[in-house]
């Protein structure tokens, strides 16, 4: 295949055309390669999104140390599942993926102030369509950033709103007293409250958060098969707040749609605990706290019957810095 696309790109040289037209038809020669060597082996395909993603999400750097690198292998394949192991400085994991446990897209939120930079997020490229001679000037930015900004950015986020009429329990908009939608005349989303049009950058943090669920649920970007994943919801929120988030995601599982979250809040945690109880959903919901190993590595432990240990973690920071007269002492507790 190498050698019969380097007689093509000869061929083109030789051409009696304009530098620029060589160059579109190296581009077309280069993207036909790759649909040339796919396959109809699924597990090969996986490997190569795989692939994709780790480039685009840590714009091919997987380690601080330029010797360190992932390595994927295709461990077996047959109609329905594929076996893959990734391996890095030394230590494996195993994945499997079945045709009946796809997924048909996921969304990832790291941080709902993204949307004031939209116009710039949008401009961006993933590791993968930033052409290298172009990095220079195109910044780059990983995948789910990008996904986030399209989705935000999409008509479908403001023009539908039938999906919030279809589960009358998950409304965000008596929360925040308003709503997001798109304004054609500055092309812009804004925030209308009222008689007030307020743009993003204006608006506040915890609002942008509620912001950010209102146009996922309207464009319909959340549903049975489509999860949401969701960075450490309560930054941006007071305490009452990350209570309301809280209520909302819980009322947004009950319906069907799943969702991943990570917490350093008690608020949070706590809130989460006390409406999957409410809704009757505490049976499906699963806790994991993450715990560093000896060996720099981080292994998820199951601790859905005893969240205790995860409170008591979480309070240690503030335990120890309660005791204001033993400060005043000079007490070293």
């Amino acid at each position: 295949m190498e050698e019969y696309i380097k007689q093509k790109e000869i061929a083109v040289e030789q051409l009696e055309t304009t530098p620029r037209v060589k160059s579109l038809m190296k581009d077309d020669l280069y993207r036909i390669s790759i649909c040339m060597t796919e396959t109809n082996n699924r597990a090969a395909k996986l490997y190569t999104e795989f692939q994709y993603l780790l480039e685009s999400e840590f714009l091919n750097q997987f380690s601080g140390r330029e010797d360190e690198q992932i390595f994927i292998d295709i461990l077996a394949e047959n109609k329905q599942t594929s076996y893959f192991r990734f391996t890095s400085n030394g230590k494996s994991a195993e994945a499997r993926c079945e045709d009946e446990e796809s997924l048909e897209d996921i969304t990832y939120v790291e941080s709902p102030l993204y949307l004031h930079i939209l116009d710039s997020l949008m401009f961006a490229g993933t590791y993968r369509e930033v052409d290298k001679k172009r990095r220079s000037i195109v910044p780059m930015i990983p995948y789910h950033i990008k996904d986030f900004a399209q989705k935000m950015n999409s008509p479908r986020s403001y023009f539908s709103q039938q999906s919030l009429s279809n589960d009358k329990s998950i409304q965000t908009n008596e929360i925040i007293g308003g709503s997001f939608s798109y304004d054609e005349n500055r092309r812009s989303i804004i925030f209308r409250k009222k008689e007030m049009s307020i743009l993003p950058i204006n608006v506040a943090s915890g609002i942008k958060s509620f912001g950010v669920l209102q146009m996922l649920l309207d464009g319909e970007y959340i549903d049975a098969n489509r999860p949401l994943i969701w960075d450490e919801p309560e930054n941006h929120l007071h305490p009452e707040w990350q209570v309301e988030f809280a209520k909302v995601l819980v009322q947004m599982y009950k319906s069907g749609k799943p969702i991943i979250i990570t917490t350093h809040s008690p608020y949070f945690l706590q809130a989460i605990r006390y409406f999957s109880a409410k809704e009757k959903a505490e049976d499906f919901v699963t806790y994991y706290m993450a715990q560093p190993t000896e060996d720099g590595f981080v292994e998820m432990e199951d601790v859905t019957n005893d969240l205790n240990k995860v409170f008591k973690k979480l309070a240690a920071p503030l335990t120890g810095v309660m005791n204001i007269d033993a400060a005043r002492q000079g007490i070293d507790l």
